[in-house]
């Protein structure tokens, strides 16, 4: 399943890269996201894992990251797994030099038997993540614009 959106943010890419490279920062904007550390860094983010639990209101999940590439306040992507599912997930950076596009795009593969439901399920459940995904990139918005007024 891919689900991807964008967002305009009146800001500078650095500053949005900070919060996308940053765990702690992620409970900030990512409304599912209830807990994430570092479990092992790395000097240049490639090879980085931690650990997030994300909770949807009916239960939690922890899932695992990697950090699989980065261009340094151009691109950054990572590789996420949990017992339900396993998602790749690229956030990209472009600038006018007045304001930075951020595109997520997200590959989504469930695993049995929820692969099964997603069948029947499959479209609603995009939605809803899309949905999701829209909130999230406007809560980064509103953070990357306060943080650029406030500097």
């Amino acid at each position: 399943m891919h689900v991807s959106g964008f967002v305009e943010i009146t800001s500078t890419r650095q500053r949005v890269f900070a919060f996308l490279q940053n765990p702690e920062k992620a409970m900030l904007w990512q409304t599912s996201v209830t807990s994430a550390e570092i479990e092992h860094a790395t000097p240049d983010l490639v090879g980085t894992t931690g650990r997030e639990t994300v909770s949807d209101g009916t239960g939690s999940l922890e899932m695992q990251t990697t950090v699989t590439r980065v261009d340094p306040d151009r691109l950054i992507r990572f590789h996420v797994e949990s017992r339900v599912n396993a998602v790749d997930v690229e956030y990209r950076l472009e600038s006018d030099g007045q304001s930075v596009r951020l595109t997520q795009n997200a590959e989504i593969r469930w695993k049995f038997p929820l692969s099964v439901l997603m069948l029947f399920m499959g479209a609603r459940t995009q939605r809803g993540i899309t949905d999701q995904m829209r909130t999230e990139l406007g809560n980064l918005k509103r953070l990357c614009e306060v943080a650029s007024t406030a500097a």
